[in-house]
């Protein structure tokens, strides 16, 4: 999903793209495939490019995904007609590699990783029977949960795709206040930091946004340079794994590349309509859909669309309000408060002798930087 840069009410979908059974696109292919939707709604659209792309965090998009946090080289994009044109700036904040692209060194286009997709894996890993999280020294128990009302489908995972049993996981409704549930407390908290810059991004301002994105990012960095120093090699075995991280650290830097423009509210620009789309073509069918399904499964979703205007006529939009972007300035400043909110809280949660400025300033805290490949 796409939005366009002169008024983000106006968002755009990549038609369902038939393959052969068995088979599959590369992301290479998907990538120039989008730049070529990307290059047509920029050329009927004024020459001004969409502001934003949404897509969830599937291996296919993971070209797609760097691209626009800056981490492809550019004589790397020389295939990619459309996508070579990017311009890349950095933002100099601590420990942040991620960089903003421009059209022509002009027109920003930022992504949207799936906040949804990366909360359900969010929520999964940490009840999974494979790894014990633990934020420091405190580890996640979602037994405490129970007590408190939790869903028993929500707590055996019963549906690993569900976005509200994913909800519910991480819904402190269900926190007794016991001493079981801190770590589920601060597992939810950081989830809540990810969102607030993307599901729930219209209850804050953008410095608000920015500052928790950045406190999240720095939190997660955190964790997996305490547990690469606690157990070496095997960390992901007591925090997320790799990949989840990644994601997670991703999605922030989505957040926070989008608040220097204007590109329209975060919650507004995710990939939800997609899925919400996707839903209602697939609604009719049971099993592994065909391509018969997925065109007849589009036209009863467009005349199940048609049917419902016919009866209740959509409003036309407000014009959107104003979203200045944040200035680069501004945003190392708020990266700054993020680091040391950060660090803060590590000596707050972990049972170590070091205080706040002492982590800031330690050298390990730039191996998982590393080790990412960031």
């Amino acid at each position: 999903m796409f939005s366009l840069a002169s008024t983000w009410h106006c968002q755009g979908m990549m038609p369902q793209l038939p393959v052969k059974e068995e088979a599959s696109s590369s992301a290479g292919k998907l990538l120039n495939f989008r730049g070529m939707v990307m290059k047509a709604a920029t050329r009927a659209n004024g020459d001004l490019p969409p502001s934003s792309i949404a897509f969830d965090g599937g291996t296919k998009n993971v070209m797609l995904h760097k691209v626009l946090l800056g981490l492809i080289p550019p004589h790397e994009l020389s295939d990619f007609p459309f996508w070579r044109r990017l311009q890349f700036t950095s933002i100099e904040a601590p420990l942040f590699p991620f960089k903003l692209g421009k059209l022509d060194g002009v027109h920003p286009i930022v992504g949207s990783s799936g906040p949804y997709h990366v909360s359900k894996r969010f929520s999964l890993h940490a009840i999974s029977g494979s790894r014990k999280v633990c934020w420091g020294s405190i580890p996640v128990c979602y037994a405490a949960m129970l007590k408190g009302g939790l869903a028993f489908k929500a707590f055996v995972c019963h549906d690993p795709q569900s976005d509200k049993q994913s909800s519910q996981r991480l819904n402190m409704q269900h926190a007794c206040g016991d001493f079981d549930d801190w770590g589920v407390r601060v597992h939810a908290m950081v989830g809540g930091l990810f969102q607030s810059g993307w599901a729930s991004a219209s209850g804050f301002s953008q410095a608000q946004q920015q500052e928790n994105l950045f406190t999240c990012y720095y939190i997660v960095l955190l964790q997996v340079m305490w547990q690469c120093e606690k157990e070496g090699g095997k960390w992901e075995g007591k925090f997320l794994p790799s990949q989840t991280v990644k994601n997670v650290l991703g999605l922030c830097g989505h957040g926070i590349l989008g608040n220097l423009m204007d590109a329209g509210f975060p919650d507004y620009r995710t990939e939800l309509p997609i899925e919400q789309a996707f839903g209602e073509v697939k609604r009719p069918f049971r099993g592994t859909p065909n391509l018969k399904d997925c065109i007849l499964g589009s036209h009863l979703h467009h005349l199940r669309q048609l049917r419902s205007l016919s009866k209740n006529q959509s409003p036309v939009p407000e014009p959107a309000a104003l979203r200045q972007g944040l200035t680069k300035e501004h945003t190392v400043e708020l990266a700054k408060q993020g680091f040391r909110s950060a660090c803060i809280f590590q000596s707050l949660i972990t049972i170590t002798s070091k205080t706040p400025k002492e982590l800031a300033r330690q050298k390990s805290f730039h191996s998982p930087f590393k080790f990412f490949g960031l």
